[in-house]
């Protein structure tokens, strides 16, 4: 009888004594495919075969080719002056250097970013808004920037572009997707639109590490 193990299966007593009296054996492509005894008992059995009797040597069975399942999303914001949530549930603020692009995530070994612009706010002394994203993956960018009014009285408007083109509703290039929807943001307490972006950021799959950047730490501590 011949019983292939899987690979990476550890050698056990009690796979020694199953089904009767049955020896542990390793194949040695080496030395003519003959057959060796293994021990100790814990080897891990990557070439081996469990025999009772006469037996030809086989190469060991494949490891299983199973991708891990995907982590649960990882959530993570940034909002007003600016205010942010990190993907471990912290908040802390971070206001830089106005006029300044700053990194809000990154993979070098994924090849992506994700930056923001800071802007001076004009009504809290000290702090900042975000008025701009730009997002690169790969050979793909994307660029998103708040515009203030072309005219007194007029409204702050939102571009967004992708591989240098505007976009409307809805484009794709390089698996990155971006899409516009009719939403606005008001001021608390008046009719006029924000002058200031938020950000909600949802991972879904794994990131490879390191992740630099604003919220960097948070999601190396999640």
């Amino acid at each position: 009888m011949l019983t292939l193990l899987q690979q990476g299966h550890f050698c056990t007593a009690a796979d020694r004594d199953r089904e009767g009296v049955l020896i542990v054996y390793k194949c040695n492509t080496q030395a003519n495919n003959t057959l060796t005894v293994v021990e100790p008992v814990n080897e891990v059995c990557r070439y081996y075969i469990t025999i009772e009797g006469p037996v030809v040597c086989a190469p060991p069975l494949p490891s299983p080719s199973i991708s891990p399942p995907p982590p649960p999303a990882k959530l993570a914001r940034g909002f007003g002056d600016p205010h942010f949530r990190g993907f471990d549930g912290s908040a802390f603020d971070f206001h830089g250097q106005p006029g300044s692009w700053h990194k809000v995530l990154g993979s070098a070994c994924q090849g992506f970013t994700l930056k923001t612009k800071l802007a001076a706010s004009t009504r809290i002394p000290g702090t900042t808004w975000m008025r701009a994203f730009a997002f690169r993956q790969g050979g793909t960018a994307v660029g998103v920037e708040l515009l203030p009014p072309a005219y007194k009285g007029g409204l702050w408007r939102l571009t967004a572009t992708l591989n240098g083109k505007p976009v409307y509703v809805k484009a794709s290039a390089g698996g990155v997707t971006v899409s516009r929807t009719a939403a606005g943001k008001w001021r608390e307490g008046s009719g006029e639109v924000a002058d200031f972006l938020d950000l909600n950021v949802a991972i879904t799959g794994w990131v490879k590490l390191p992740v630099t950047g604003i919220l960097g730490p948070s999601y190396m501590r999640a």
